[in-house]
């Protein structure tokens, strides 16, 4: 899935506002950390933006291979600065 910069940038931000500030809006339910389940995630933006419905996931090994730095964010999830577009599946 390659999407322009501005439909990235719209992305991450839907994405803060989902996680950060109004979690309710997106019938999200965050654990006690702040983090709720990728597939539920998706699926949330998915119903409020019909075009990140087909987002689904990262080629995590292929961007890890390519140099992209990941971190560890909890015993759940990696995280990384930024995941270029080409990583997007």
């Amino acid at each position: 899935m390659d999407l322009p910069r501005q439909q990235l940038r719209e992305l991450s931000k839907t994405i803060s506002h989902a996680l950060r500030h109004e979690p309710w809006l997106y019938e999200l339910e965050l654990d006690d950390e702040g983090w709720v389940d990728l597939e539920i995630l998706l699926a949330a933006l998915g119903r409020h933006r019909a075009r990140w419905a087909e987002l689904e996931a990262v080629d995590a090994v292929r961007a890890h291979r390519d140099g992209v730095v990941f971190y560890a964010g909890n015993a759940q999830v990696w995280l990384a600065d930024m995941v270029p577009p080409d990583y997007l599946r």
